[in-house]
């Protein structure tokens, strides 16, 4: 059966207490005994660049070094030093790390699948990432992260009502050179790093960058092969070309390719009198069934492989999974990023994006010697953006207001295999996807003086969702779960926000906001789903 989604909104009340403090590292100290000199830490939580300690917004802010520090190489590792954010990777239900699932104060979305978004916004140099599948990635050219908690719904929009992640790339530099650092650790881990800037000219600037991480496994399955295992590379550049002192445009172009044999799972304990390893266990030839399961009320507990008891539990290192195992995601995009300044005060900027993503995988559910259940994955996607602001930043007035269109479209199939006797039973999940989406939003500023401000603004998203499901049992592929059509909806939401901050002191500010989210209605994709619609 089929449900319809409903759109899910969110909504939050923060009164903070913010210090100039937080955030900012003491970079130098002029005299013994002088007061250390703070240093400016910028971000654009707001559309615009301002100073972190007078940006009323629970955000927290790191910069590529500050990382590189703390070894933070990959963006589930953000779980580390961004409070209230679990970035975690989607091992239980695909098998391997490919996909995410990101929750911030306890908000987002465990379900990968393209039929569903997520809870929380992922941003890359200003581009939205639409997917939960490759999500997770090497940060290997970071020059600041900014975590946003809380309802993103006016300046960031749709499926940020949990929060958003925001992460640039570092920009090229004005002469030639350029880094590079490598890695050796436990189970022959190898991580190395190239950076090369490249003046073009006056006018033009540029930055390559080529990353490579691979290590073994530490989990080992029955026929050798080693789980949570890792072998990424990336590629990246970045143009900056500034003819004139007004106009800038920025593109940039990345690849990357993750591979892996699985997560590193093992099994962990089983109800021995539950019917399905009872089947599985007389299917396979366990000792003491004789042939007919039904006349014992449990699977024996002796130590054979084929029977499904927890003599199956070898361990925290090894995994006695039989079906071969393999993820291969391979991703790539490009970027136009090109900034006017009309005057000092008012700038515009356009943003076009394209990405492309693909993913082969399968995993071993039951981790057992034991042909239970298999899941096989193949996800081809692609999905473009254009977005474009007008900012106004001259005291006491700071705003912006700006328009937004998404495109995105999948074709993802989907395999579940099942083994109770007298044979295999194979159910098909494929779904093409065809989602769009547009919005307006604004949003303004106004400091009454040095110490109060207030903050107001809203938008109207409007989304566009489409699932073509083909699901069916292989054992009769011309009898069809659902009617094979295109089901599609709409649903619209408008989110505002607001304001109120006062700085009592150069180091304390307090601040009370609102704000709303909106997180998009979909469609349930997995096979006998429930027809009730959830909402």
């Amino acid at each position: 059966m089929r449900a319809g989604l409903n759109l899910l909104s969110g909504r939050g009340l923060v009164l903070g207490g913010l210090l100039a403090l937080i955030g900012a590292e003491a970079v130098a100290q002029e005299a013994e005994g002088q007061a250390a000199v703070l240093e400016e830490v910028t971000v654009t939580a707001r559309k615009v660049r301002e100073n972190l300690q007078d940006t009323p917004v629970a955000i927290t802010a790191m910069s590529g070094d500050a990382l590189e520090q703390r070894q933070v190489f990959q963006t589930d590792k953000l779980t580390q030093v961004v409070p209230n954010l679990q970035f975690g990777t989607n091992a239980p239900l695909a098998g391997n790390n490919a996909s995410s699932q990101v929750f911030i104060r306890g908000i987002g979305q465990t379900d990968p699948t393209s039929t569903v978004d997520p809870g929380v916004g992922l941003y890359i140099d200003d581009v939205y990432i639409g997917s939960a599948v490759g999500a997770r990635m090497d940060l290997r050219d970071i020059n600041n992260v900014q975590a946003l908690r809380g309802p993103q719904g006016t300046l960031f929009g749709r499926n940020t009502i949990g929060g958003a992640i925001l992460m640039s790339t570092t920009d090229p530099g004005d002469k030639f050179g350029g880094a590079v650092r490598g890695g050796f650790g436990s189970d022959k881990l190898f991580d190395g790093f190239l950076a090369l800037n490249t003046p073009l000219s006056d006018t033009l600037k540029a930055r390559f960058t080529a990353g490579r991480r691979k290590q073994d496994g530490y989990v080992t399955r029955t026929d050798g092969t080693d789980l949570g295992d890792t072998n990424t590379y990336t590629l990246t550049s970045k143009f900056i070309w500034k003819p004139t002192e007004k106009l800038e445009a920025r593109w940039l172009a990345d690849y990357s390719h993750a591979g892996e044999h699985g997560s590193p799972l093992v099994f962990a304990s089983i109800n021995t009198a539950a019917t399905f390893p009872r089947v599985a266990s007389a299917a396979a030839g366990c000792p003491g069934f004789n042939g007919n399961f039904r006349t014992l009320p449990a699977v024996p507990n002796i130590p054979d492989d084929r029977c499904a008891n927890n003599f199956q539990n070898r361990g925290p290192f090894h995994n006695n999974g039989t079906t071969p195992l393999t993820s291969q995601l391979e991703g790539w995009g490009s970027s136009l990023n090109v900034g006017y300044n009309f005057t000092d005060f008012t700038a515009l900027k356009f943003i076009t994006a394209y990405r492309r993503l693909s993913w082969l995988g399968n995993r071993d559910a039951d981790n057992t010697p034991l042909t239970i259940l298999n899941t096989f994955y193949n996800v081809k996607g692609w999905q473009s953006s254009q977005e474009l602001q007008l900012t106004y930043q001259r005291k006491p007035v700071t705003g912006v207001v700006g328009v937004y269109y998404f495109q995105q479209k999948s074709h993802d199939i989907v395999t579940v295999e099942l083994h109770p006797p007298p044979g295999i039973d194979r159910d098909s999940d494929n779904n093409d996807v065809d989602n769009s989406s547009w919005a307006l939003f604004t949003q303004w500023t106004y400091n009454f003086n040095e110490k109060l401000g207030v903050t107001a603004g809203g938008r109207y998203t409007e989304d566009r969702k489409g699932s073509f499901p083909d699901q069916f049992l292989y054992s009769a592929p011309t009898v069809k779960q659902v009617p094979m059509r295109w089901y599609r909806d709409k649903f619209s939401s408008f989110t505002p926000s607001a304001s109120i901050s006062y700085r009592w002191v150069e180091q304390a500010m307090t601040y009370v906001s609102y704000s709303e989210g909106f997180k998009g209605g979909g469609w349930n994709s997995h096979f006998n789903s429930v027809l009730t619609p959830a909402q």
